[in-house]
């Protein structure tokens, strides 16, 4: 008895073993170890924003390794967009791997931004995950056939004129068929005015009753203006029949608009309600909630990048250095110096070569105006010529200085504010007059500093 237990115990564990290896079996014969590579090439319409009724073609191309079997799956139906045609381009082959091309015609119906990833690509057959690769999302902005915009000039006074219009967008050639000939704006919200002695207002809050009502002009004559994108904007005029007598938020209620195609066919729009606001000159502002929610998130960024700026700030500045580094700080370079260094930049850049003289001769001027102005300490900046050469003539310097300096800006000048072109020689003559400039200047200060050491030494003879 003990031996056949045993025995019936081994065979159902037996069998348990067997029923558990065919069911892991058949899993991994429908459920691949591994994605196969599949790699999207192209994936774009053929416009990103076409009109209501108008078609549209999607290009879709993707490879993968041979022997893999994987379809596209649409979403065009779930986006505003019928499949009119399906074509499958016969796939290639190249360096080893299957290529696959589709085009699909497509119809926009329904108008709006969408964000969407047109298509997957997914095994074939039943799969546990069929999703092989996806597709990048593509923007796509539907546009209407006819949009319409009420426009007003609120925000005003009560008192002051309201005026009121529809802008009428037209996308292809319709024409407008029914039209509301009369609007009314419905008081929403109403706010008391602040009491004045000699005047009292007879506002009421919140009284629905209150209304602005508008009648269509019908002597305007509507002159359609063409556009850039091919469109063209129209606008019908409303005068006002009902003025408002209380301030607040006036609500024009949805309407229709209708339009007929160049077909006959007519269709319709439904135009979004529309707000104006009519304000007391007594009150500040009406008292009209606003959902600040859309300010969360860029106050969590702003706060967070001050808190971090604040941080940073502390840490560099109580921080405690890890190792006495030793700083070098370059010396500064002397007005001759960075005179020679500019000039050797200019003629670096051969701008005279390029025929670029008024840039040549307008950067020779302000490098010899700045080491001038250095050099002997005067105001350079926003001078003109006159002024610059009046001051070289009050001060301590050679005349061979001066009279270099007097031909050499007027000569500037000329190229600089006329349109005298000069030769390459006299190019090149400019250059070596601004260089005699800063090296005569440099030569007239260089004796002054030799005294210095001499005069110092008797000083020191005698203190010993």
């Amino acid at each position: 008895m003990y031996i056949i237990k045993n025995v019936r115990l081994f065979t159902y564990i037996g069998c348990f073993f067997i029923f558990w290896a065919l069911f892991s079996i058949n899993g991994f014969a429908q459920e691949p170890a591994a994605r196969p590579d599949v790699a999207v090439l192209e994936s774009r319409f053929s416009t990103n924003s076409p009109i209501v009724g108008d078609t549209v073609t999607y290009f879709l191309k993707f490879d993968h390794v041979p022997g893999v079997q994987v379809r596209p799956v649409e979403y065009f139906a779930d986006n505003g967009m019928t499949v009119l045609e399906r074509k499958q381009l016969a796939p290639q082959e190249f360096q080893g791997r299957i290529i696959e091309q589709y085009e699909y015609t497509l119809q926009a119906e329904a108008p709006g931004e969408y964000h969407i990833s047109p298509v997957t690509i997914e095994y074939s057959g039943p799969r546990q995950n069929p999703v092989a690769t996806g597709v990048e999302p593509v923007q796509l902005n539907i546009l209407p056939v006819v949009e319409v915009q009420v426009v007003t000039n609120s925000p005003l006074m009560l008192g002051e004129s309201l005026e009121l219009s529809l802008a009428v967008t037209k996308r292809k050639p319709v024409t407008i068929s029914a039209l509301p000939h009369e609007l009314e704006a419905v008081l929403q919200v109403s706010e008391e005015p602040t009491p004045i002695p000699s005047q009292a207002d007879s506002g009421l809050a919140g009284n629905s009753e209150a209304v602005l009502r508008f009648t269509l002009d019908e002597s305007q004559n509507i002159t359609p203006q063409q556009q850039q994108d091919g469109s063209t904007n129209e606008h019908y005029q409303f005068l006002l029949a009902v003025p408002p007598e209380h301030a607040g938020e006036y609500l024009i209620p949805q309407f229709e608009v209708t339009y007929r195609l160049s077909t006959g066919e007519e269709q319709s729009i439904q135009v979004t309600p529309a707000s104006m606001f009519v304000l007391h000159p007594n009150t500040p502002n009406l008292t009209i909630e606003t959902d600040y929610r859309y300010l969360m998130t860029p106050a969590i960024v702003v706060g967070a990048l001050l808190f971090g700026g604040l941080a940073i700030f502390l840490f560099l500045k109580y921080r405690k250095p890890r190792s006495q580094a030793m700083v070098v700080i370059e010396p500064l370079l002397s007005p001759g110096e960075i005179a020679h260094k500019e000039l050797d930049e200019i003629q670096a850049r051969q701008l005279p070569a390029k025929g670029e003289f008024k840039t040549y001769y307008f950067l020779l001027s302000e490098t010899v105006r700045k080491f001038l102005g250095s050099e002997f300490h005067f105001p350079v900046l926003e001078r003109t010529t006159e002024e610059i050469l009046h001051d070289l003539q009050h001060r301590d310097l050679p005349d061979a200085i001066k009279r270099r300096v007097s031909t050499f800006l007027p000569a500037t000048d000329i190229v600089k504010f006329a349109k005298y072109i000069p030769g390459f020689q006299e190019a090149d003559e400019a250059m070596i007059q601004a260089r005699l400039i800063v090296d005569d200047s440099l030569a007239c200060h260089q004796p002054q500093e030799s005294k210095k050491p001499e005069t110092s030494q008797p000083m020191e003879a005698a203190s010993a």
